[in-house]
């Protein structure tokens, strides 16, 4: 069973995801620990029970910017590509519980018409070298398979032209989940607006993914906010999703709560916060898509002035994201 969770920086940084993804497969099954992209698209991406580290080299393309002019940026929403010598290695975990095993690698790149090679090493078996180069431009996903167990996979950009890469799934046989950490920094819903509709429909085909989560509401806590427009800008992100993946069903989760000091110096939650709970509750009901209400799951307003004085404390000091620890209970 997949699943693909669409988020802003707490998914950037594999926090609620992290939970949730350990939890699903200490109850069901370790069905591998999903996607991950190629390259860091900011200095604090970060998976939990994974290997990935990344020379540089790689330039990259986001919907959070900078834009690629043809609009396909994969299933996370980040390209990468190198003319010539970048490379990245993906790999099971090397300490604690999860992400120990697996059986499959995924890599998902870009055919084009310029394409160039890559390189694909598995640590102690044969180096592959495939091309990417295509009458068009198409979605493609290159397997390795290896024995179910600890292995990495080392991908490089092998010159002869560009090789467009998105990202590499690790995946076991078997029952079990995979839970993709599909998150950017900044990232709104708004902003996928930018991904050619089509790609991202060849992207998500070739995922199959039973259930889509979509995390967003933060950043949009940040610009004016009027309901009418925000209501008719997620819900046509969700139609482009849902035409992108006929027939999945789609899971909207609310945004945590966030605070801000007023006038008095008091800290309070911002008013704009439940303004878009609620709003993302009606656009839910009115396309047909699951609702998950997180900020009045996690105690609704003033939980951030709560939250920063717990022991161990669940709150950071920038009244926005949770630490770790509380990322942990929301998951």
């Amino acid at each position: 069973t997949r699943v693909m969770h669409y988020g802003d920086s707490l998914v950037t940084a594999d926090y609620i995801s992290g939970t949730l993804r350990r939890r699903l497969q200490d109850r069901f099954g370790d069905g591998g620990h999903g996607f991950i992209l190629v390259a860091n698209p900011i200095d604090w991406y970060f998976h939990n029970d994974v290997s990935h580290k990344a020379s540089a080299g790689w330039m990259s393309m986001r919907i959070v910017g900078p834009l690629a002019k043809d609009g396909m940026y994969g299933l996370g929403g980040a390209t990468f590509h190198s003319t010539g010598g970048a490379e990245a290695t993906v790999g099971t975990a090397d300490k604690g519980r999860h992400g120990r095993n697996v059986s499959r690698f995924d890599v998902y790149y870009l055919e084009q018409e310029q394409g160039g090679k890559l390189q694909l090493t598995v640590k102690g078996a044969a180096t592959e070298v495939i091309s990417t180069r295509g009458p068009k431009k198409v979605s493609r996903i290159k397997s390795v398979t290896v024995p179910d167990g600890a292995a990495s996979l080392t991908v490089r950009a092998a010159g002869g032209g560009d090789t467009r890469l998105f990202g590499v799934v690790l995946e076991r046989e078997g029952p079990g989940v995979t839970y993709d950490a599909l998150g950017l920094a900044g990232g709104r819903a708004a902003l996928w607006e930018t991904m050619d509709a089509a790609h991202w429909g060849e992207q998500i085909a070739l995922r199959k993914p039973n259930l889509i989560v979509l995390n967003y509401g933060t950043n949009e806590s940040e610009l004016a906010f009027a309901e009418s427009a925000y209501e008719k800008t997620l819900g046509e992100t969700l139609e482009k999703l849902k035409g992108a993946a006929p027939g999945v069903p789609i899971l909207l989760l609310a945004p945590v709560d966030r605070a801000g000091k007023n006038a008095r110096g008091e800290l309070k939650t911002l008013e704009v916060i439940p303004k878009i709970v609620e709003a993302q509750r009606r656009v839910a009901k009115a396309r047909g898509v699951a609702f998950w209400n997180t900020f009045e799951a996690m105690g609704g307003a003033g939980t951030v002035r709560k939250w920063l004085h717990t022991k161990p404390n669940l709150y950071n000091w920038d009244f926005t994201h949770p630490t770790t620890f509380g990322a942990e209970v929301i998951g």
